[in-house]
């Protein structure tokens, strides 16, 4: 049995390279097969028949409903056209392509399509061989319409198939043998005295640095590339509306003393501390709108007061919680603020970095000897659930150690703070309508596409759009993981056999990203929490150890999305699913399952076998035979 164990650890290391590696090829393939025409107005065909369009600083400038582009093909075969839109409009414009098969374009071969502007739009058609096509495109709202560049060609994505299988497994067959094949001599070298304690001691001495590093040349080639593409290379890893920045912020300010009949899902404390914000507003800035808000004089303050309070209580939190020198929690401060989570947390402005650091206030104190520093603890953690709820899964560990009156004097806090604010905004009746609006967003929350979102929903909508080109495929699977993940996370907090304190504070952390369907990227915040005791602990006796250490930079790493042939069909959603979602949301739901299967394990072991166990080596891989 762990033989197989260990077998399995490794292919599942192999394939999580090898699915990295197949998008790379599949990528470099469609590159090589894809382009037919493309062209702006620099380069643009003679032959290439406009109506309807102005010309300026080398765009097309749709200026009526009555305009169209004739592409002639002669005969040649195609499957999308593409349509890059650089500037933004109030609303997706439609557009209507014909497809010249004989010699007249006609409406029985059309297709009836919507654009979304300030992005890169392609358009499937049927694949046939054309001589021309049109496109009539109509501005409904009598908005221009800006075209930086057309293309149209085909995918073929049949030889992308075929070859991207061939790479798979290659390349997993590689890797495997790879794998077996270092293991294997790392045991030989141990047999042979020539090492001590394989990979651990180096890895426990050289932890904090090489995480340094990593994330650090993470974050410079993240910069040089948001240098190289004047910004657009940090802008896909963002809210794909440019123009909604700190727009969480200042929403939340619009709704006054009456949020829940606006559909508001957050509790009465956040709307407390927007509203308070909201006095600071000229009322003749409130009555043009958010945006006015944003753009205003005030509008600027507030958000520096907000976003600087916010960062300076994060670094102070960090400050009481991770060992070492002051100058090394600083560089962990500003790493985590330039890792990909935190910066899109930062262009958010959400409410979200309040809950954090009350939180982590929390885990500072709860275990303090002194009254006065344990009260101020409790009260932290209730204010942080009062903002986001989520985070009472930390009031667990107090059931788990046994401290019922600490465990009733927390919720008490909680309670009263998260039911008192109602007060203010319509009573406590407003309760259920708040839970109402929450349950309301979550399904409106599956309609927007799978970008920018970690939660296990997500994962497996994405995997059966992929996968079976059925985004209800995996509905089950679903449903048996969020299962899985909350209750098993549940007996965990309570009963796991946790020596390292990290592991214990993961468990919370990763049931807060993975199981509300409203969880988008910031909500991996949380993870600093733990990651700061996985990286002070100095006696890691597992090498289990070292693949978490990989799935942290996964999922804090920032990563620049580039355009794969995979992810088209996700193109045209709200949120566009990208390959940094794909990896962080993927590297947070392995963490899970290895966390979860190691603590189940730990505690069958200890309680069915009568076992004591000592920092979980079971799953030791050195050890499984």
């Amino acid at each position: 049995m762990k033989k197989w164990i260990k077998i399995s650890a490794t292919l599942l290391i192999a394939l999580i390279i090898t699915i990295i590696c197949s998008f790379h090829y599949s990528y470099y393939f469609y590159m090589k097969s894809d382009e037919v025409i493309s062209f702006d107005m620099e380069s643009m065909p003679t032959n290439i028949v406009i109506n309807g369009y102005e010309t300026n600083e080398n765009k097309l400038i749709c200026t009526t409903e009555d305009s169209w582009i004739d592409i002639p093909l002669n005969g040649v075969k195609i499957n999308y056209v593409e349509i890059d839109s650089p500037e933004k409009v109030e609303s997706p414009v439609p557009v209507q392509v014909y497809y010249k098969i004989n010699s007249e374009y006609s409406e029985t071969n059309s297709t009836k399509y919507t654009i979304h502007t300030n992005k890169k739009n392609r358009i499937y058609i049927p694949d046939n061989q054309y001589n021309g096509v049109r496109l009539d495109i109509g501005n409904k709202n009598g908005d221009k319409l800006t075209i930086g560049k057309i293309t149209v060609g085909n995918e073929s994505m049949d030889y992308i198939q075929k070859v991207g299988t061939l790479k798979l497994i290659i390349t997993m067959g590689i890797v495997s043998i790879i794998l077996f094949g270092l293991q294997h001599t790392i045991k030989l070298m141990q047999d042979a005295k020539m090492i001590q304690s394989a990979p651990l001691t180096i890895f426990n001495k050289y932890k904090k640095r090489v995480w340094y590093a990593i994330m650090w040349i993470g974050i410079a080639y993240y910069i040089y590339m948001g240098i190289k593409t004047r910004g657009y290379a940090i802008l896909n890893t963002l809210h794909n509306d440019a123009g909604d920045t700190f727009m969480d912020f200042f929403n939340s300010m619009m709704y006054e003393r009456h949020p829940y009949e606006s559909k508001v899902i957050y509790p009465p404390i956040a709307n407390l501390i927007y509203y308070f914000f909201y006095l600071f507003v000229p009322s003749d800035i409130f009555v043009a709108g958010s945006f006015a808000i944003r753009d205003s004089q005030i509008g600027r303050v507030l958000i520096a007061m907000y976003i600087s309070l916010t960062t300076l209580g994060f670094l102070y939190a960090i400050l009481k919680l991770k060992k070492g020198i002051i100058e090394e929690k600083i560089l962990f401060g500003v790493t985590l603020i330039c890792s990909m989570p935190f910066l899109y947390q930062l262009e958010r402005a959400n409410m979200i970095f309040v809950s954090l650091f009350f939180l982590m206030i929390y885990i500072y104190g709860y275990n303090s000897e002194k009254e006065i520093v344990k009260h101020i603890a409790f009260i932290s953690l209730a204010v942080s659930a009062s903002i986001k709820i989520y985070p009472a899964l930390f009031g667990l560990i107090l059931i788990r150690d046994k401290r019922w009156k600490d465990a009733l004097i927390c919720c008490m806090y909680g309670i009263i703070i998260f039911l008192a604010p109602f007060m203010f905004f319509g009573g406590i009746k407003n309760v259920g309508l708040m839970i109402a609006n929450i349950l309301n967003c979550t399904a409106d929350m599956n309609n927007t596409g799978e970008g920018l979102k970690l939660n296990i929903s997500n994962i497996f909508n994405y995997l059966g759009i992929i996968v079976c080109n059925d985004k209800s495929a995996f509905d089950v699977v679903t449903i048996i993981m969020k299962v899985f993940c909350l209750f098993g996370g549940t007996c965990l907090i309570l009963f796991g056999e946790f020596k390292q304190k990290w592991k214990l504070y993961m468990v919370p952390t990763l049931m807060m990203i993975l199981i509300p369907d409203f969880s988008f990227l910031y909500a991996m915040t949380f993870i600093c929490i733990p990651l700061i005791y996985f990286l002070d602990n100095k006696e890691t006796n597992c090498r289990i150890d070292i693949i978490y250490f990989i799935l942290f930079v996964l999922m804090l790493i920032p990563i620049v999305n580039t355009e794969n042939p995979l992810l088209d069909s996700f193109k045209n959603d709200y949120y566009p699913l990208t390959m940094s979602v794909i990896i962080e949301s993927m590297a947070t739901f392995i963490f899970m399952i290895i966390l979860w299967g190691e603590g189940i394990y730990s505690i069958i072991q200890k309680r069915v076998k009568g076992e004591q166990v000592v920092e979980m080596k079971t799953l030791d891989l050195d050890n499984i035979k």
